[in-house]
């Protein structure tokens, strides 16, 4: 079985004992997170915010008083350079703050910083292929099957529709804040909002936002009559042939639960890593002073 995962894998021999040797499975070149996308910067330029850079290595500059800052680098191999942010912003002095998108070595000046993550640690990545299903389990494929039998139709709506079947869903209310602020922050970036209903009754929905080669999970609801129905998992067939369709490489499944974040968002991560191929863990955080 491990073969079949890991067929590049090779047999190591040590005095009768047999140790298996996987080649390590890496994050493609040209997938970066939605924190790294240019929709995402140029909504925090709205508030206030300098971005420099590019696609998966941008920096984004909090300037604070007489030439001082705070630089963050979330989810980039792109190392913040004080030169750099000194010719392109004015800034003189400050801190630093990265989040490395790969495992690297990093020494000094640069330093451990194990406070609170600034962001999300855990990352899903599916690659978009015509025999998607295949990878599902049985559990996910027979979902499907009970969505698809009961005739629900799933339709593009707007976003003021999307935000008022949100408001129906079994979601907090301090999250359906949250969520309505964001997309409101993202209002001109290229979103696709899907919504599904049975007897004109709300069942869920999903909004999703592309950007290069990748379509992000950006809101997803539910009610409780489509939990029923197995509504998510129809939603999440759907992305699937929309990415098809419009030649999308990647589906980012967005923040998934790692170990020290709030319990809460457990059961909505073990559901999306029934879609999922990869697990991105950005697990270490660096700080430095210039």
């Amino acid at each position: 079985k491990w073969f079949e995962f890991f067929p590049e894998s090779s047999w190591l021999k040590y005095k009768g004992n047999k140790l298996v040797r996987a080649i390590p499975s890496r994050v493609p070149n040209n997938y970066y997170n939605i924190f790294q996308s240019a929709p995402y910067a140029e909504s925090l330029t709205k508030n206030g915010l300098t971005v420099i850079g590019k696609p998966g290595e941008y920096f984004f500059i909090q300037p604070l008083f007489a030439g001082l800052g705070i630089v963050t680098a979330m989810h980039t191999d792109a190392m913040p350079d004080p030169e750099q942010i000194r010719k392109e912003t004015g800034i003189k002095h400050g801190a630093m703050l990265w989040s490395p998108w790969r495992k690297t070595i990093v020494s000094k000046p640069w330093h451990r910083n194990f406070l609170p993550p600034l962001h999300q640690k855990g990352n899903g990545i599916s690659l978009v292929c015509e025999n998607y299903k295949d990878k599902w389990s049985q559990t996910s494929r027979r979902d499907l099957k009970k969505f698809l039998a009961a005739n629900i139709e799933i339709k593009n709506v707007t976003k003021e529709e999307f935000i008022s079947g949100l408001n129906q869903s079994l979601l907090s209310g301090s999250l359906k804040k949250i969520f309505a602020k964001m997309l409101e922050r993202l209002r001109d970036a290229k979103i696709e909002y899907w919504m599904t209903e049975k007897d004109s009754e709300v069942l869920g929905g999903l909004a999703v936002m592309d950007y290069g080669n990748t379509s992000a999970h950006l809101v997803a609801f539910m009610t409780k009559k489509g939990q029923e129905y197995q509504a998510g998992t129809g939603l999440i067939d759907y992305w699937n042939q929309y990415a098809l369709k419009n030649k999308i490489k990647y589906l980012n499944f967005g923040h998934i639960r790692e170990s020290g974040e709030p319990r809460a968002w457990q059961g909505y991560s073990d559901f999306k890593r029934k879609f999922m191929d990869k697990e991105i863990v950005i697990d270490k955080q660096y700080f430095r002073f210039f």
